[in-house]
């Protein structure tokens, strides 16, 4: 499996585990120090959070390449939690957990300004004691209470303002789709407003017809009885157009013509 997807595998099992224990977490969408996870915590009427990364790699038996992580030194402080998913080849959601002083004291440096960690399927038992349980929920509880990071406090901000813009990004989604279907509606007003017209001239033209066959003695009459058609003038149009048209083509003569 590929690195990114592992890290994701990570991700998803981090977060099963730490929410299931009463952590809130939370996926910002860049990294900052490090931070591939928020983890929240409640404390009196404030929130408390700290850093998460997680590292996917894969580990098989007789694997000729060890798995290598690194962590930039300028990350390890404070509240900030590594995390590691390893792929043995078999089903398996077992985490191993550093926090800064672990890493700071198991682990090597490089010239680079980087701690690391190299390790080999068969050297697994030597980071057993960093197998993540529910038993170290409340190493990490007490490890974010008791930070007092700039980086916490700046990210909580940040995600706050992250919120904030979900929030606004929303409403906008909204506004947009209320617009989109104003002009929908719009266009399609526009298209019914058309076709009534094309009907009315095609129904005025229809009218224009059967006034046509009158007898022009009869138009006259009609024209001269300015709209107070008589029993006996219907009975004179009936002769050359249907009995329903009567009234339209009547209104029509006068109104027209």
């Amino acid at each position: 499996m590929q690195t990114i997807n592992l890290e994701y595998t990570a991700e998803d099992l981090i977060s099963h585990k730490l929410q299931r224990n009463g952590i809130l977490i939370a996926k910002p969408k860049f990294d900052i120090n490090g931070a591939d996870l928020i983890a929240f915590i409640n404390f009196e009427d404030s929130v408390k959070i700290g850093r998460i990364q997680s590292k996917g790699r894969t580990l098989f038996p007789g694997q000729r390449q060890a798995a290598k992580i690194t962590i930039p030194k300028k990350y390890v402080h404070d509240a900030f939690f590594l995390f590691i998913y390893f792929d043995i080849g078999i089903d398996n959601t077992e985490l191993y957990l550093f926090n800064v002083k672990q890493i700071k004291e198991t682990w090597k440096k490089n010239t680079k300004e980087e701690y690391y960690l190299s390790i080999r399927h068969n050297q697994l038992n030597k980071i057993n004691p960093y197998l993540f349980n529910e038993q170290r929920i409340e190493e990490i509880k007490q490890c974010i209470l008791k930070s007092k990071s700039k980086v916490e406090s700046l990210l909580l901000d940040i995600v706050k303002t992250q919120k904030s813009q979900m929030v606004k990004i929303k409403e906008l989604n909204h506004l947009n789709q209320i617009v989109l279907e104003y002009k929908i509606s719009k266009i399609e007003v526009e298209k019914y407003s058309l076709e009534i017209e094309k009907y009315q001239k095609e129904l005025l033209a229809f009218i224009k017809e059967k006034a046509e066959i009158l007898p022009k003695t009869l138009v006259k009459e009609i024209k001269n009885s300015k709209s107070k058609i008589n029993n006996v003038l219907k009975e004179k149009c009936f002769k050359y157009i249907e009995k329903e048209l009567i009234d339209d083509v009547v209104k029509y003569i006068i109104e027209e013509t």
